[in-house]
This record gives C-alpha cells, structure tokens and sequence, in this order.
C-alpha cells in the first residue's frame, strides 16, 4: 500500500515482506484485508480462510517506522582507498613445467579399432520416407535435401570414419594465475558515513494514523488475460463484510465446485440385541458355543424319532414308477385325526421316514 512520508506530501509505497501466492484455476475467489487497530495488526483471507497474520510495524519494506540513521547520499570514497583485501603475489613465477597449451583431453593411444567396424559405410543416410515440402521453392529456398537420419545398417556395428576415443590429459595444467596474498594496502569495506534521518519519526500506531480509505486500487503484474474483479466493498462492519460475501461470493463459489453423487452411509438391519452380541467379545463367544452344543441335541429329537406310520408317495412312485388307485382312494375313509397326522408328517425331513406299502 502507499503511505504518506511524514511531514511532506510524498508517497511511499510499503511492500509485504512475504509472497501471498493467489489462487490460479480461472474460478471465483473472494480475497479480504483486514486491519486491526489493536495491535496494528493485519490479515489476509482468501476464500474466508486466513493466510497471513502479521504487523503493519514488523512485516513490510520499507518499514512504517522510519530509522533514525541514514547513509550520508553526499559522502563519497576517497580514491586512495584500497578495499581489495588480497592482491596476486607480484614475485609468484610460473613453473617451467607448466605447458598452457597442453588439452584437457587427448585420443587414447591404447584404443584399437573394432573388428567388425565397417568405415566404408557411412553412419547416417538421407531420410527415404522425407518428401520435399510442396511449398519449397529452390530457386528461393535453394536446393532441397532430406534431413540425414542414422544408417539402420549400423545398428550393431559402428561405421564411417573411425577415431580413437578421448581420456582427461594427464598433463593438463590449465591457465597459470600467481596465487592471492593478502593485500598490505588494505583499509577495509567503505560504506557512507551516517547521518541523522531527516524523515524520522515515530509511529506507533499505524492504523490510526491511516487516512480513510474511500478508493481503491489494483495493480496487476500478469500475462493472463480474462482476469475480472467485481463486488469490492470498504466498510468499518465485519458483519456487513461477512453478509456481502455470503450474497454475492458464496453463490459463484459453490457453483463452482465439482459435484460428486453423494453416498448414503449404510444403515445396519439387524436387531439392537445382536448387534451388542457382535459388539462384545464375550457375549459373542458364549452365543457361538451355545450354538453348537444345541445343534447335537435338536438333530436327536427332529432326525433320530421313528414318526408315526404313513405312506410316502413319492418314494412309492419312485419305486414302482405308478401310483395305484387303491392306495389313492385309501385316504377317504380315514378320519380327521389321520388326516392332521399325514400333514403335521409330510413337513419331517426325509431322514427317518419309512415306506409302508398295505396289502
């Protein structure tokens, strides 16, 4: 923000010692300021969730609080001040075995050619598959040739010219410099003298000393086009703040959001009593031996019983492959009593019944 410098009528610009990366994936976000007259303290928020707090008297460059010292902008250096604190030792000679010309790399002369490397072949071809564009003018473009590709033939084996390869030159020095002793003229790093700041004044509340904000500028430093602000409010009310988001933000801000089909939590079915019996470790191991000391006992009273005499008409027609008419109408003069007792048998396993055939 812009500040007035006090006691003139200039301007200075206060810069956030931190870097507040904005939002970039071109969807509606609602950035707010808030400034605190307690404390003199500021927040940023965007999209409601704050992400800086800090002090209008500690967090921006140049300080709100001006020092009381400033470098003198009239003194300048002597020129008989030496800051070099090391020079190159005027009496270093260079050694006589140091060669300069010497390269950093020379051909291995332990290298030999490989057995199957064909040098008469060359290791890349023009392109066949490369046409010469339609557009291409050879009287303004020059001759056409098609770009060289390597040679397939030349895939397990090297071909063309064949050259020994490069290892580090063992004699190598590089360019001779005379090493660096410390300087005897050295005075030490000039710096301007200090001088009192004619600008210094104390602020201790920088919020209160703010003029009323009535405007508002936006100065964008970007190569992105369609970057749109709207719905900016100043206001004393957080309240109103908060209610102007809600009205104006709130509504872009979910319609932007990706909707997802919403999965129903599964509701359990089963009884408050067996789901306590699953819950707890002990009641569901005694439920579990009860079960099976009680299967024994039910399969003697339901499958060991001999039941009541009776004919089974489907393992006579099993056997016989007929059913006879007798056997059929038998059934009418027997009483009610009989009746009730064929069907009360007929819903028994099938183990332990037995056949009766009547004569």
């Amino acid at each position: 923000y812009q500040r007035r410098v006090h006691g003139s009528k200039t301007f200075q610009e206060q810069h956030l010692n931190e870097f507040i990366p904005i939002k970039n994936d071109r969807k509606t976000h609602l950035y707010t300021l808030i400034l605190h007259r307690e404390g003199d303290a500021f927040e940023i928020l965007i999209d409601r969730k704050l992400v800086k707090r800090g002090s209008l008297l500690h967090d921006f460059v140049p300080g709100v609080v001006p020092p009381k010292e400033i470098e003198d902008p009239n003194d300048v250096k002597p020129k008989d001040w030496v800051d070099e604190e090391t020079i190159f030792d005027p009496d270093a000679i260079k050694p006589a075995e140091w060669d300069e010309d010497q390269p950093p790399e020379i051909p291995d002369v332990n290298a030999k050619k490989p057995a199957n490397w064909d040098e008469s072949t060359p290791a890349e071809i023009p392109d066949p598959q490369s046409r010469m564009p339609d557009d291409w003018d050879e009287e303004e473009d020059g001759l056409w040739e098609a770009p060289r590709i390597p040679n397939p033939a030349c895939a397990s084996r090297g071909c063309g010219p064949w050259t020994a390869p490069k290892i580090p030159n063992p004699l190598f020095r590089g360019k001779w410099l005379p090493p660096r002793i410390p300087n005897p003229a050295f005075r030490g790093k000039w710096s301007p003298k200090m001088i009192p700041n004619p600008n210094y004044h104390e602020d201790k509340h920088p919020v209160a000393s703010l003029p009323a904000l009535r405007s508002l500028g936006i100065e964008l430093w970007t190569i992105q086009s369609e970057i749109l602000f709207d719905n900016i409010l100043l206001t004393n009310d957080a309240t109103q703040a908060q209610d102007y988001a809600e009205a104006t933000w709130r509504p872009k801000y979910e319609a932007e959001l990706p909707h997802e089909p919403e999965i129903e939590e599964p509701t359990s079915e089963l009884p408050a009593w067996v789901e306590w019996i699953v819950s707890n470790e002990i009641a569901f191991y005694i439920t579990v031996v009860m079960v099976v000391l009680t299967i024994p006992v039910a399969c003697f009273f339901l499958c060991g019983v001999t039941p009541p005499a009776m004919l089974d008409s489907e393992e006579t027609n099993a056997s016989s492959g007929e059913t006879s008419a007798s056997e059929a109408a038998g059934t009418d003069g027997e009483d009610d009593q009989e009746e009730r007792t064929q069907k009360k048998v007929t819903v028994l396993p099938r183990k332990g019944r037995k056949s009766v055939r009547e004569d």
